[in-house]
């Protein structure tokens, strides 16, 4: 492919085909005003010399060199330019699929949408030529008719298996229909073709952070950092980092990514740990207007600066200059962020209007759920209305301290909210959601032991009594777990639910079966729940219930991990050698360096060759 190719293969542009536009072509300047585009598609030819003699008074023409002028042209949306190169070879083209994908851009370009569509139907094409046929159609029918878009792609895919670029156009498509878990299905069957793939692994890892999943999209990126590393996963590995969950990161100099954005990428790895943002020494950066421009980290990192330094003014200003807004990483913390931040100057600016309880209204704050659809509803109101719309509760919390701490516990941004939060006790009138999120966010940020210390401070809830509970657990401290968690799990609601998923297991490691099956059965929501059927199926085998045991593992086995094992374990010694095999085999898939599950399927193997003598 050639330079500068506008064939699409590339990330942006398999985004962007997608996710929020219905074209390719990611150069957003004015086109030359051109009045009419001809893209007649000419008839398949091949150059024949003696129809087409070479005259004296004709210019000799290489084809090769004006392809390539031809996509300069298309890239700087000179369609003129475009056109003049295109009719020399209208007709006597060798490169034909090359010409005509140029002319459905062409077409695009000039805003012909139909008549984009109707050139590319006109004809097949050959090989990869083909496939970018299928794909562009499928980005151009995305937004008006999906199922048309779906069956290019599912098309291509037939023609071209190998190709991993349809797998991320088929996630695009999807996550379009807000179906992310199909389209990380797409994503992981793309890796399984090429798994070593950094664009692939950039790909899932940019689906997770436009999710809203920042703390799987750290782990996808800290993973290619390590085996297919390049300098934009690099970025986005040291930003995360930095604002959802702190890694040690100490890269070989020599082992740096090349590439334009490692510059970036170390200055914000170099940083002190509590340091968002070093003026003087990005100033030092050769591409440090580039970077401002065109990398969304530079955005929320001055943001974050501003907020660490608590100026507010400077933090709104950002957030009014935001020029990201519509790719925007985490819009909804924007919005919330927004909202606090003028609601504060406006309530230090005129204090006399929220005078309570001359406006005694109620906002529904007691879930975290309902804290956020409050701000959503009040963000939307004038001034004016504001201060009749807002109650004293949540006056109380938007004023305080933990206001801005809060839009990044809400979202997931753990280290920046464990870094702004600035109360060793949350105020007893503030909603119970507060106390144990930032509990669960200081357990994952600075351990296990800081986390109890600030939870034992905090007014008792049964959400905060889970969160204690869970910690002790994964402190290899059973006893008092179960001592806390006896007190919430049999209420009726999620929360007992939940606990009852982490008493049953004790339960039986007290030998108390009984018990344990009685903690499950009493929470109907859990009839289902993977989880509490193989705690279910532990129970009866501790009984020494074998069939029921076997019956509950039976039923789980296309879901559980432990389901496999336990029938692998059943077949190996009932010496059902095939079922055995199967089993151990698809095991060795989610667990491929086990020693035992190799050793054992030698040993099946063996056995299955002994009886076939």
């Amino acid at each position: 492919m050639r330079t500068g190719s506008l064939i699409t293969t590339s990330v942006g542009i398999a985004v962007i085909g997608f996710v929020g536009l219905s074209y390719i072509s990611t150069n957003t300047s004015p086109p030359k005003k051109i009045e009419k585009v001809d893209v007649t598609p000419p008839p398949r030819l091949e150059t024949n010399i003696r129809e087409n003699p070479i005259t004296f008074d004709r210019p000799v023409y290489n084809e090769d060199r004006d392809l390539d002028a031809a996509y300069a042209a298309l890239d700087t949306n000179d369609l003129q330019q475009y056109q003049e190169l295109r009719q020399r070879w209208k007709g006597i083209e060798k490169a034909y699929s090359e010409w005509f994908l140029l002319d459905a851009e062409a077409l695009q370009r000039a805003g012909q949408r139909d008549a984009t569509i109707s050139l590319l139907n006109s004809d097949s094409l050959k090989g990869r030529y083909e496939t970018e046929r299928l794909t562009r159609l499928a980005a151009l029918n995305v937004s008006d008719h999906p199922e048309i878009s779906w069956d290019n792609l599912d098309e291509a895919s037939a023609k071209d298996p190998k190709n991993t670029d349809i797998h991320i156009y088929k996630a695009g498509l999807l996550e379009t229909a807000d179906k992310g878990d199909l389209a990380i299905k797409e994503y992981q069957i793309a890796l399984q073709k090429d798994a070593n793939s950094s664009f692939l692994k950039e790909q899932l890892g940019e689906f997770y952070l436009r999710s809203g999943e920042y703390e799987q999209a750290l782990k996808v990126f800290q993973d290619a950092l390590t085996t297919s590393p390049t300098d934009a996963i690099y970025l986005k590995t040291v930003f995360l980092s930095r604002i959802v969950h702190p890694i040690k990161l100490k890269l070989n100099p020599a082992l740096i990514p090349s590439g334009t954005l490692s510059p970036l990428a170390t200055y914000i790895n170099t940083l002190p740990p509590d340091s968002f943002w070093n003026e003087a020494a990005f100033a030092q950066l050769p591409e440090h207007v580039s970077y401002l421009a065109n990398n969304q980290e530079t955005f929320w990192l001055e943001l974050l600066n501003a907020l660490a330094n608590q100026n507010e003014q400077k933090a709104l200003q950002i957030l009014d200059k935001n020029s990201f807004k519509t790719n925007s990483w985490a819009p909804e913390l924007e919005a919330n962020l927004k909202f606090i931040l003028t609601f504060r100057q406006s309530a230090q600016r005129n204090p006399n209007n929220f005078t309570y309880p001359q406006y005694p209204v109620e906002n529904a704050i007691a879930t975290e759920k309902e804290y956020l659809d409050t701000i959503n509803a009040l963000s939307s109101l004038p001034e004016d209305k504001l201060i009749t719309s807002i109650s004293l509760d949540l006056y109380d919390i938007l004023v305080s301290k933990i206001a801005l701490t809060l839009p990044f516990l809400n979202v997931g941004w753990e280290k920046v909210a464990v870094q702004f939060n600035s109360l060793s006790v949350v105020p007893e009138k503030f909603p119970s959601w507060i106390a144990y999120k930032l509990t669960e966010a200081i357990a994952d940020i600075d351990g296990n032991k800081t986390a109890l210390a600030f939870a034992t401070k905090q007014t008792s809830s049964p959400e905060l009594s889970l969160v204690i509970g869970r910690i002790m657990i994964e402190d290899k401290r059973p006893q008092d777990a179960f001592n806390i968690l006896s007190t919430i799990y049999k209420n009726k609601n999620e929360i007992g639910s939940q606990a009852s998923l982490l008493i049953a297991p004790l339960f039986l490691t007290q030998n108390n079966p009984k018990a344990a099956k009685e903690a499950i059965l009493s929470h109907q929501d859990l009839a289902n729940n993977i989880q509490a059927r193989e705690i279910l199926a532990r129970a009866f085998f501790q009984e020494g219930d074998a069939e029921v045991t076997y019956r509950i593992y039976q039923s789980l086995e296309p879901y559980s991990t432990e389901a496999k094992s336990f029938l692998a374990h059943q077949a190996f010694v009932d010496r059902n050698w095939k079922l055995a095999g199967i089993l151990t085999e698809e095991l060795l898939k989610i667990y491929p360096n086990s020693s035992v599950l190799k050793e054992n399927l030698r040993v099946i193997v063996s056995e299955q060759m002994k009886a076939l003598r």
